[in-house]
Parts: C-alpha cells; sequence; structure tokens
C-alpha cells in the first residue's frame, strides 16, 4: 500500500507486482524482439496440441482482458468473456489453465459447441478454422483418423486428451452441405475405446443429411 503510494507519486507506474519506471530521456534501444505472428502460434498450438503455446496465448489474452495474466484471475475473466460473447452458462466452462492439463478445467458439450458458433462467427473465424487440424492430414493430430471415410479432409477439429480424459471437438461439413459444430467429451477408462466411438459419431455427422 504505502510502496505502492510512494512509487505512484514518483512517476513510476506499478503494473501487479512489475515495476516500470518512465525512460530516461537520450536512452538508447539496445534491442527489440518480436514474436511471431499470433496466427502462427495458434496454428502449432491446435494442429499439433502444443501445450507450451496454450498456455502463453491463454496467459496473453488474460493480460489483455484483465491486465494481469494469472491463472486465478484468467479461469474467470474467461467464463464471463463466454458468457458474454457465446451465450454459455456460467458453470458449465471454468479454465484453471490454458492447455487444459488441469483435471480441474471444466467445460460441457454445449459450452464447447456454443464457444464453436462463436468462433465460426468471429472476426478471426478464417484463421481459426484454418489452424485446425483436417482429419486424414499429416500434419496434425488428427492424421491417422477418419483415413477413408467421408470426414476425411473434411473435418477439421481440436483432440484433448489426459488421463480418463479423450475429447474431440470442431467442425465438420455434412454431405448436404451444411457446416456441423460438435463437441464429444468422455470422462472414464478405456479412452481407446471412446476414440473409437468419436470416430464413428464423427463419420455420421460427415454423411448426415437433413
Amino acid at each position: 500500500g504505502a510502496l505502492r503510494q510512494a512509487l505512484t507519486e514518483a512517476g513510476v507506474q506499478v503494473r501487479g507486482g512489475l515495476r516500470v519506471a518512465p525512460t530516461p530521456q537520450g536512452a538508447k534501444l539496445v534491442h527489440r524482439h518480436l514474436s511471431v505472428p499470433l496466427t502462427y502460434l495458434v496454428d502449432k498450438l491446435n494442429q499439433e496440441s502444443d501445450n507450451f503455446f496454450a498456455e502463453h496465448v491463454w496467459m496473453a489474452a488474460a493480460a489483455k482482458a484483465i491486465g494481469q495474466g494469472s491463472f486465478d484471475r484468467g479461469g474467470a475473466a474467461s467464463a464471463l468473456h463466454f458468457r458474454r460473447n457465446a451465450g454459455v452458462p456460467l458453470g458449465q466452462l471454468y479454465q484453471f489453465d490454458g492447455s487444459g492439463l488441469s483435471a480441474y478445467n471444466r467445460t460441457s458439450p454445449n459450452a464447447m459447441v456454443r464457444a464453436l458458433i462463436y468462433a465460426h462467427k468471429a472476426p478471426f473465424s478464417q484463421p481459426f478454422h484454418a489452424s485446425l487440424a483436417v482429419a486424414g492430414d499429416r500434419r496434425g493430430t488428427l492424421r491417422s483418423l477418419f483415413r477413408g471415410t467421408a470426414a476425411e479432409g473434411n473435418m477439421h477439429a481440436k483432440t484433448g486428451y489426459i488421463n480418463y480424459l479423450r475429447t474431440l471437438s470442431g467442425y465438420v461439413w455434412a454431405r448436404d452441405g451444411e457446416l456441423i459444430a460438435f463437441s464429444f467429451l468422455y470422462n472414464g477408462r478405456s479412452t481407446s475405446a471412446a476414440r473409437g466411438v468419436q470416430t464413428e459419431l464423427g463419420t455420421l455427422l460427415a454423411d448426415f443429411t437433413r
């Protein structure tokens, strides 16, 4: 309290635990490091399921939204963001991290599908769709799935896996040209068998007509 006030009065901006002082006059720029484009990070994150990039993108998004990239505040900010923008009911989505590796993360198929519909309609729709792994494409996590089915080269989605959990969420074009957002979430033992069921369900959607 007192230290923060003294620093503020001295012209030092205090952001969380980081003290940012004014740049001295005549200071010389020594080095500037620019990140690779966000679209590249998201491509690596989604197609290769890169947990390192996932954590950094999530923290950066939280910092942009609330001024602090933290696990505690980021989870609440994420829940409120999807409540306001995607209509996800409170309690159906809560993040404890960005990668999904924490067993304390919580979501529902309804929440995931609402989030996918929101992303499809958002200004970033095109790069988001392009970032997802494509069924049967050797570049992503769906490289060995859906080969020889109507979903091959058609479905684009994100896989998820930790102990006793296996998921698949994304989009697939139905046989009659309808774009379907879907989310298959499985909790329990025998996740390999669950992947087989999820593959059958994805193929069913790709063959679907109204």
